[in-house]
């Protein structure tokens, strides 16, 4: 009878064990589900401050500064790798107006966003057309 009621002492024992690992399993998991959701969070906080910079100039009749300021951003961008990598090469489509002398001062420009990356959403081409 003691040997019996050992087993059965120690059986009790080992399921409290197996019941308290499986709960810090399960509440490591909810922790770390909640950090990747943070994570996601703040990646598309990021992605739409990035975008921010370039459809801040979208629209008609904009000025030639505008059209200027934004051909810049593209290019400073451009030889920036890290953003490079972490968002994509943006493209321009300016109608051949691929320097900021090109540009006209006394024209009104169209700039849209024409593309976004399929992979995070970034903006990666802008149309920037004379009016």
């Amino acid at each position: 009878m003691d040997n019996a009621s050992k087993a059965l002492v120690m059986a009790g024992a080992i399921l409290i064990a197996v019941m308290l690992i499986s709960l810090g399993v399960l509440l490591f998991n909810q922790g770390q589900n909640t950090a990747q959701q943070a994570g996601h969070l703040m990646d598309s906080t990021a992605i739409a401050a990035y975008n921010r910079q370039y459809t801040i100039y979208e629209g008609n009749k904009r000025t030639a500064a505008d059209a200027i300021t934004l051909i810049g951003l593209v290019k400073a961008n451009a030889k920036n790798s890290q953003i490079v990598y972490d968002y994509g090469q943006v493209s321009l489509d300016t109608d051949g107006k691929t320097e900021t002398s090109d540009i006209n001062q006394q024209k009104n420009y169209t700039i849209t966003v024409t593309e976004y990356s399929s992979v995070n959403g970034a903006v990666t081409k802008v149309k920037v057309t004379e009016n």
